[in-house]
């Protein structure tokens, strides 16, 4: 079922009022916030630097993940090593 036009349009001018730092109280209108005027463009510099912080955080994830797989994959191998060469040096005393 397809949502109608006038309640997206609804929710999304409640969002940007959110985003830009205004509250509802009930009444008529929306109170603004106090202090200095928002500003709604540095606002969204910010939350693109935090969402571009936030992949790179997840993709250096990955890339740890990846690596401590190698590094697991050569420890098990210097270990198989070792235990080979300890095999063969027993059996050649």
């Amino acid at each position: 079922m397809k949502r109608n036009k006038l309640a997206e349009d609804l929710e999304r001018a409640v969002r940007t009022l959110q985003h830009a730092g205004y509250t509802d109280c009930g009444g008529e209108y929306w109170k603004p916030p106090l202090g200095k005027p928002y500003d709604i463009q540095l606002a969204d510099a910010y939350y693109k630097v935090a969402a571009s912080l936030k992949d790179q955080a997840q993709e250096m994830a990955r890339a740890s993940e990846f690596l401590c797989g190698i590094a697991d994959q050569i420890c098990e191998q210097g270990i198989k090593r070792r235990a080979a060469n300890t095999s063969t040096a027993e059996h050649g005393k």
